[in-house]
């Protein structure tokens, strides 16, 4: 099991550095070569199952996995990779990581159009980010622009406009006015007034 896993690892690390998560086919031969990196972290795991480190690999490729069929839009295998990875996570109080996985989460959710849960999702990150990083950090300004996202494609243009600001205000502060990231969301704020009919505000 250990010289498969080397193997594997290796051949792993190999394409990671070759392919592009921009291509599907690439996407598909990545997703291949982490499942076979899971199959047999798994079935080392059994046998030792104290192992710290492999506990985290395995919560990893999950992750992985997960962010790739994310990319090749089968956001129902997404949600479910996103979530074992989680349930690890979670048992380890993993807090950080906790974090991203629930944005992602929320993030595939509202691409199935799962708004509710989406916005849980981004509600419970949203709330670790802030205990972990304080209400400045970018990691928070990030779930805030995707609770606004969220807002937004439920129509509720009010709350919406509500999170994108506070996600703005954030921006600037870490990356200033004129980053690509803070331009999205002034952006979707002038989307978001015109919505609301605000149209001075809009541009």
């Amino acid at each position: 099991v250990d010289k498969a896993l080397t193997i594997f690892r290796f051949v792993l690390d190999m394409k990671t550095k070759s392919l592009s998560l921009t291509k599907p086919c690439d996407c598909e031969l990545l997703l291949v070569a982490y499942s076979d990196v899971l199959d047999v972290s798994t079935e080392k795991l059994y046998s030792n199952r104290k192992d710290k480190a492999l506990h985290d690999e395995i919560a990893t490729l999950f992750f992985k996995i997960g962010s790739i069929h994310e990319k090749l839009h089968q956001y129902h295998d997404a949600v479910l990779f996103y979530n074992k990875s989680l349930k690890i996570r979670q048992i380890r109080k993993d807090y950080n990581d906790i974090g991203v996985i629930l944005n992602s989460l929320g993030i595939a959710h509202a691409k199935r159009r799962s708004f509710k849960k989406a916005f849980r999702c981004f509600s419970d990150s949203l709330a670790i980010r802030k205990t972990i990083f304080g209400d400045k950090h970018k990691e928070v300004a990030e779930t805030l622009h995707n609770m606004g996202n969220c807002a937004a494609k439920r129509k509720d243009f009010d709350n919406a406009s509500i999170y994108y600001e506070q996600s703005l205000i954030i921006k600037k502060m870490n990356y200033g006015d004129m980053s690509e990231s803070t331009a999205k969301t002034i952006q979707n704020i002038g989307m978001v007034n015109e919505e609301l009919g605000l149209l001075d505000d809009a541009f």
